[in-house]
């Protein structure tokens, strides 16, 4: 696998115009990027650019904040299913996490994961806010709720991704579960650090620097 095929390729911040989320898919398509992540509203736009490319759109739901109802976050990914992606990103409820209604997390991200489809659904706990049994607990309830990835933050929260926790919870995440970085990996030495300690995936705005970096 090539660093370019495991680049989450996003696009997220809150003024991004349509130009913009067309010019970041031809990035993607030129780099040969494994998917593009983008905010909702701008999916169709992704999905058409990226047209017969083979690249997903990763759809956000409930982005960045996690703090919508259980209703409202299947609603987003009926949307997204309904625009064409073909990924799910979407952000637990955090003060859920913090107040350790565990089962009501697992909820909330099953029910996701039912409106999905199928399709993968990475699950964004931002650990910037959680201690390390917290996280753990969040793994089980992403595993139980049958999701397919833990991902660490939306690069809006409070921690990015570091080496030493992202090793520690790829050893204590299931194995048939992806783990995607994301949040401030911002050279081609530093992402491919992660995926030598077995991080699946890394999200990250600016990938094809990093790829043309690792080339250079």
């Amino acid at each position: 696998m090539t660093l370019a095929s495991l680049i989450d390729h996003s696009i997220l911040k809150p003024h991004a115009t349509e130009d913009e989320i067309r010019q970041g898919a031809q990035l993607c398509m030129q780099y040969h990027l494994g998917a593009y992540c983008v905010n909702l509203s701008n999916v169709a736009v992704a999905v058409q650019a990226l047209s017969h490319s083979g690249i997903p759109v990763a759809a956000t739901v409930a982005f960045p904040f996690g703090s919508v109802t259980t209703g409202a976050k299947a609603h987003e990914t009926d949307d997204a299913l309904r625009l064409g992606a073909g990924e799910i990103d979407m952000v637990a409820n955090i003060g859920w996490m913090l107040d350790h209604h565990w089962s009501r997390v697992t909820e909330d991200i099953r029910a996701v994961v039912n409106a999905a489809s199928g399709m993968p659904v990475k699950v964004i706990i931002e650990t910037g806010y959680l201690s390390r049994d917290d996280i753990r607990f969040a793994i089980e309830a992403i595993a139980k709720a049958e999701a397919h990835f833990v991902k660490n933050s939306t690069g809006f929260g409070p921690k990015g991704a570091d080496i030493e926790e992202m090793s520690w919870i790829r050893e204590i995440t299931p194995a048939h579960l992806g783990v995607k970085a994301a949040g401030g990996i911002r050279t081609h030495a530093h992402a491919m650090e992660f995926i030598k300690h077995g991080i699946n995936r890394i999200g990250t705005s600016v990938g094809p620097a990093l790829v043309k970096e690792g080339d250079s």
